[in-house]
């Protein structure tokens, strides 16, 4: 069997003595951060503020690092439209009323 894996005897047993890589256990834990923090904004944090968010924390992390658990976890920030009223009540014209008393019906063209 060592011979089909192109090991040694000790490079056998010190590779199951070894357990996940420190930058393997660094990124689920940043991955879990990652995951929680856009739940408690109502997911509307993208990659900027939850770096910011970590960097406040104390971790060291890019942006591009955390775009890269954000693709990878399919999480996407949900950025709110501002909106706008574009229809006019049925009341509306009641509401106008003519504050500076100007004269709108005159007798004649161009007269003052």
């Amino acid at each position: 069997m060592l011979e089909k894996l192109k090991l040694s005897k000790s490079g056998y047993y010190a590779c199951l003595k070894r357990g996940p890589s420190k930058t393997k256990i660094r990124r689920e834990r940043i991955t879990k951060e990652v995951k929680r923090i856009p739940k408690e904004s109502f997911e509307i944090y993208g990659s900027p503020k939850i770096t910011s968010e970590l960097l406040n924390q104390g971790e060291k992390v890019s942006q591009r690092f955390i775009h890269q658990i954000m693709k990878e976890n399919n999480l996407k920030a949900k950025y709110i439209k501002p909106w706008t009223k574009t229809t006019i009540s049925l009341d509306f014209s009641s509401k106008l009323e003519n504050l500076l008393n100007r004269h709108f019906n005159p007798s004649k063209p161009d007269c003052a």
